[in-house]
């Protein structure tokens, strides 16, 4: 569903407590980013009652129940290539345009302020230094807001590829066969053309990388 950039700003606390995230969705070689709860970035949830059903845990009625039911990504419990339109019309979704991602990225940030933590992400990754006691918390929170502006989920249905960066959680798990699916960094599958993040030979995509 489009929606314009304001409802995005608005809904800015609520996107980086990670209850949304953004993700990248390539289907027939058309790249799509897209904010929506973290959750409707997981492909087959259908196994979860599938389980639960195999277990005892539900009856198959309870099972048939919820597979009609919509409280779950408006009843798309399988997330494929055939129904990727469908979901794209869903009240949750948020397509972004690249521009206004650009926009977005260091919202409320000086330039001055995104360079002084950009240093600080390098020398965290290449010197294993740690940010000041007195500037921990509160660096490392703008460092986090401004990651969270960035992908959590690269999902391509035209190369059967999922990956994640939401670090602990088995979404890999929930694929379909024949599928690569791991959690790991996926920034280079992005083109470059593509990658808002890249700004004047930095590329905060480290920002990224520093959540690890």
């Amino acid at each position: 569903m489009e929606n314009d950039f304001l409802q995005f700003d608005i809904n800015m606390h609520t996107f980086f407590k990670y209850r949304k995230s953004i993700s990248t969705f390539v289907n027939n070689r058309k790249l799509y980013f897209i904010l929506d709860f973290r959750q409707n970035s997981i492909l087959n949830m259908k196994l979860n009652l599938d389980y639960d059903l195999e277990q005892g845990d539900i009856t198959l009625e309870e099972y048939q129940n919820s597979l009609n039911a919509r409280y779950y990504r408006d009843g798309i419990w399988q997330l494929t290539k055939d129904n990727f339109e469908q979901y794209l019309e869903l009240d949750s979704v948020v397509i972004l345009e690249q521009y206004k991602l650009k926009e977005l990225l260091f919202q409320g940030f000086s330039d001055e302020e995104t360079a002084r933590l950009y240093t600080a992400v390098e020398n965290r990754l290449f010197y294993n230094t740690s940010l000041s006691k007195s500037e921990q918390q509160n660096d490392t929170l703008k460092i986090y807001q401004i990651a969270s502006r960035m992908p959590l989920f690269y999902v391509n249905f035209d190369t059967e590829v999922y990956m994640h960066m939401d670090w602990g959680l088995n979404h890999a798990y929930y694929v379909y066969d024949g599928w690569f699916a791991k959690e790991m960094d996926f920034g280079y599958l992005i083109p470059d053309e593509f990658c808002y993040w890249k700004i004047d030979g930095r590329d905060y995509w480290k920002f990224r990388q520093w959540e690890r």
